[in-house]
C-alpha cells in the first residue's frame, strides 16, 4: 500500500513544470523528471558517504524513482562537493543570522560576547541537531527520527516555516497537485528545530538581512 502511494505521486509528478526564483515572464519553465529508483546499495552508499539518514518515507520515495532536474539533489551522479554543500546549507544560514543578524535562541544559553565564541557554540549546537537532508532547492526535511511523517521545512538562514506536514503534503503543496489533505493538529516537533521560536527571535528587531550572494530566494 505505501510503495502504490509513492508511485501514485511520481506519477502525478512527471511532467509537470515548475520554475523558481523570482519569477518573471522571461522565467525558464522546467519538467519533473524521473530516473530509476536508488537501490538498496545506492541508499546505503548515500548515507554513509553524507552522515545521513534518510525518513523511511523519503527513502520509499527515492527508491520508487530518482527525481531529476534543477534543484533536485541527484544522489546517484551529482557532483559530491555541491551535495556537501546543500546538505550545509541550514548551517551556513544560521551562522550568517547569530553573525550578522545578532540572532540566539534562549536555550542556547547566555550568548557570550566574543561573536568568536558565540559562533563556535552555535556550530556546535547545529552538528548536534538533526540533519536537515534536501528535498527540492531550500525545502528540507529533517533526518531525525527516523520515521516516516516528519514535517518539511522550507529553510533560508532562520526563516524556517513548514512547508508540508509530511513528505506527501509538501510534494503536493510544492508542485500543486491534488489530493491535499487537512494539516492535522499536531505537525511532529523535530528536536533543535523549534520554528516559532526561530521565527519569533528573528524577527523581534525588525527586518534583518539575507545572504543572497547565491541567488535569492522566493
Amino acid at each position: 500500500m505505501e510503495n502504490n502511494i509513492w508511485q501514485d505521486l511520481v506519477n502525478q509528478l512527471r511532467g509537470v513544470p515548475y520554475q523558481f526564483g523570482l519569477i518573471t515572464l522571461e522565467s525558464q519553465v522546467h519538467r519533473v523528471g524521473f530516473d530509476v529508483g536508488l537501490t538498496d546499495s545506492e541508499v546505503q552508499a548515500t548515507e554513509a558517504k553524507f552522515n545521513i539518514r534518510f525518513p523511511p518515507d523519503l527513502r520509499a520515495f527515492l527508491q520508487t524513482a530518482l527525481p531529476q532536474g534543477p534543484r533536485f539533489p541527484n544522489w546517484r551522479t551529482g557532483n559530491e562537493l555541491l551535495l556537501r554543500d546543500w546538505l550545509d546549507a541550514p548551517r551556513k544560514g544560521i551562522i550568517f543570522d547569530v553573525e550578522y543578524n545578532d540572532f540566539w535562541l534562549d536555550n542556547w544559553g547566555k550568548r557570550p560576547k566574543s561573536i568568536e565564541e558565540a559562533l563556535l557554540i552555535a556550530d556546535g549546537l547545529i552538528a548536534s541537531a538533526p540533519k536537515l537532508i534536501p528535498i527540492y532547492g531550500h525545502r528540507m526535511i529533517p533526518d531525525e527520527p527516523n520515521l516516516p511523517g516528519n514535517p518539511v521545512f522550507s529553510v533560508h538562514q532562520t526563516d524556517i516555516i513548514q512547508y508540508g506536514f509530511d513528505l506527501a503534503d509538501y510534494l503536493r503543496n510544492e508542485f500543486n497537485l491534488c489530493g491535499r489533505e487537512p494539516w492535522p493538529d499536531q505537525v511532529r516537533p523535530i528536536r533543535f528545530w523549534d520554528l516559532d521560536q526561530f521565527q519569533e527571535i528573528r524577527w523581534a528587531r525588525g527586518s534583518c538581512e539575507f545572504d543572497n550572494s547565491k541567488g535569492q530566494q522566493p
